[in-house]
């Protein structure tokens, strides 16, 4: 199982490793120092090692700092992937004890909800009093598409769900048919590859396809109220996560994106889910 929120805080300790290297290296450098005129063949060779550990030191210590990253991206596209196979499971279940088996946008709010707290534990996805403070200056977003099947093979998006998350019990749903912060195009009367390159859709076969991703503006700050670039954001040090753009300002990262074919019942192709009761 991926996710894991509460352990996010916890990676910073891997930090201390290299100030821990860093420190020991000042040391063999005064060492250094002592060699640099040797008296006799020993302290020669004592030197060149110290000499050539000096220069391999910085090597070592940028790709431990690039190995941590790595794991740290890795980490985020297993949490994103977590959160949308779990919303995928979830809806396919929540109304089937129901007599109405359509889905809601009620019951859509209340599995995101759920569905994040593997990532963001408690209210930490929602904004901290103001709507630019974040517990881990990062929220999650999610993206629904419904994509019906053409009876000449090809696909059409009829509608594109984008889940908001501002304060907890809100679960407010928008309605949009641009492509910003996504890799799901909308499109219409189109090969399934050009909506999704994944995508493969059969006759009377619709399809939902989820989009989870971590989503941040530029005026997004941790509880101390410091700016934050996007690598400071996921607590990285050499690499700048990829990201799609909602503006110059506003950024999806490690997005995940799972497809699959809604029971029958749960959605009607020509109408978004709406509230309900």
């Amino acid at each position: 199982m991926t996710g894991g929120g509460k352990h996010l805080k916890n990676q910073t300790e891997l930090i201390c490793y290299p100030f821990n290297i860093f420190q020991k290296l000042k040391y063999f450098i005064k060492k250094l120092a002592q060699f640099l005129n040797p008296r006799d063949e020993e302290e020669l060779s004592r030197g060149a090692i110290l000499i050539e550990f000096a220069i391999c030191m910085p090597v070592m210590i940028i790709l431990l700092f690039y190995i941590h990253d790595l794991i740290k991206i890795k980490r985020y596209y297993s949490q994103t992937e977590f959160v949308a196979q779990q919303m995928a499971n979830m809806i396919q279940n929540i109304s089937q004890k129901r007599k109405d088996k359509m889905v809601t946008l009620r019951d859509i709010g209340r599995i995101n909800f759920l569905a994040w707290l593997s990532v963001y534990p408690e209210d930490t996805r929602f904004y901290q009093g103001s709507s630019n403070i974040y517990h881990f200056g990062h929220t999650g977003q999610i993206m629904i598409y419904y994509v019906q099947a053409n009876d000449d093979g090809t696909a059409s998006c009829r509608w594109r769900l984008y889940m908001r998350n501002d304060t907890v019990g809100m679960f407010p749903g928008l309605y949009y048919t641009d492509n910003k912060g996504s890799p799901v195009r909308y499109k219409t009367n189109v090969a399934p590859s050009e909506i999704y390159p994944s995508l493969k859709i059969e006759q009377r076969h619709d399809k939902i396809i989820i989009v989870a991703s971590l989503y941040r503006k530029s005026s997004y700050t941790k509880p101390d109220g410091k700016p934050l670039s996007n690598k400071q954001a996921f607590d990285l040090y050499l690499l700048d996560p990829k990201h799609l753009d909602e503006s110059s300002t506003a950024w999806y990262f490690f997005h995940s994106v799972v497809i699959f074919s809604p029971k029958p019942g749960l959605f009607d192709p020509n109408n978004p889910p709406v509230y309900g009761t």
